[in-house]
């Protein structure tokens, strides 16, 4: 969370300065030097996820693992109050905890994206080849933290991963109550 926390705010720092360049017709000399500043941003990033991508891919197995194996024990009857206290509390705890490493590891993507919103915004007496290559960079890479370039973590992947365990809960709720109904016709 916090690498996650540190490259967002460079990236929002890089946007900043960029928000004031748009306003203004710019130099072609400025607009060099902003490109590489976003160039080395990017290499820091695909340094830090090279580095670190294991752990966000055992990470994010881990935390979808546990949720699943929590959402499959929702069926389960526990004895006493305090097991029924227990098992929502930790499972609130997981799921808070791994939508907080998500939105967080997510805004890296955000933040990643939003110049090429302003870039577009850059008025005609400024746009010159490194605005168009700006522009170009931004559009043939995702940017973000991966777990080994089996994902990329974006508010888009949490939405599909929200979606799946949603399906799965249904899909368990639907066996449960088949099961429970045929286990009746059984005794009957």
């Amino acid at each position: 969370m916090m690498i996650s926390m540190g490259i967002t705010a460079r990236f929002q720092q890089f946007n900043h300065r960029l928000e004031k360049m748009v306003k203004e017709i710019i130099p072609i000399y400025l607009w060099n030097d902003v490109r590489k500043d976003y160039n080395q941003l990017v290499e820091l990033l695909e340094y830090l996820d090279e580095k670190i991508s294991w752990i966000v891919l055992l990470s994010f197995m881990n935390n979808l693992y546990f949720i699943c194996i929590q959402v499959l024990n929702i069926f389960t009857k526990l004895k006493f109050i305090i097991n029924y206290i227990y098992f929502w509390f930790s499972l609130s705890y997981l799921i808070c905890r791994t939508l907080f490493i998500f939105m967080c590891a997510a805004s890296i993507n955000d933040q990643a994206v939003l110049p090429l919103k302003l870039l577009r915004n850059v008025p005609s007496e400024s746009w010159n080849t490194e605005v168009e290559r700006l522009i170009f960079d931004q559009t043939n890479t995702i940017l973000g933290l991966s777990g080994k370039k089996f994902f990329y973590i974006t508010r888009k992947l949490l939405f599909n991963l929200t979606g799946s365990l949603i399906t799965y809960e249904l899909v368990l709720l639907q066996f449960e109550t088949t099961n429970l109904s045929h286990s009746q016709g059984i005794c009957d």
